[in-house]
């Protein structure tokens, strides 16, 4: 039992229940889908030259038949019809939802690395992240050129992981 409490893992066990990662993944999971989906959604569908909208980004992204992507395409809204029926509401919605997933990236990573909280006057820094969210969440859907070779490939995947 000694072995296992003094153990790496064992000291990665306790350190993860003192964070509450179990509670703070669904909570983040939670906000990702209620902000990311809706998102992916009407920045595909606002691609207006190329027109795939987001089953078809989808189906690419996933690797489906072209079958399924059909069958996938009879779920979502065709892409002209996205901007036609986002509201004000819905932005506000996604706003909202956005700057809270914002708020929860930047917790984790104050907890994780156990920095102070940041003072209330650097929110502006979530509005930020959004925005750039946003934008590259745009130039990802409407862009293929991460797939016409290896190495803008292996720059869409860092600029990723430097993004976040």
């Amino acid at each position: 039992m000694k072995v296992i409490r003094h153990s790496p893992v064992g000291r990665g066990w306790r350190r993860g229940r003192e964070l509450e990662l179990g509670s703070r993944s669904l909570g983040f999971a939670a906000l990702g889908f209620l902000t990311l989906v809706p998102l992916l959604i009407v920045v595909s569908a606002a691609d207006p030259t190329h027109g795939r909208g987001f089953a078809q980004w989808l189906g690419d992204g996933i690797g489906v038949s072209t079958t399924s992507r059909e069958h996938i395409g009879q779920l979502f809204t065709r892409p002209g019809q996205a901007a036609r029926t986002t509201t004000a509401f819905g932005v506000a919605t996604l706003a909202v939802f956005g700057l809270s997933l914002g708020s929860a990236v930047q917790t984790g990573y104050e907890r994780v690395w156990e920095l102070s909280p940041a003072r209330w006057y650097a929110r502006w820094r979530h509005v930020l992240w959004l925005v750039v969210l946003v934008g590259y969440l745009f130039m990802s859907a409407t862009t293929t050129l991460w797939r016409q070779s290896l190495g803008l490939t292996s720059a869409a995947l860092l600029s990723t992981v430097l993004f976040f």
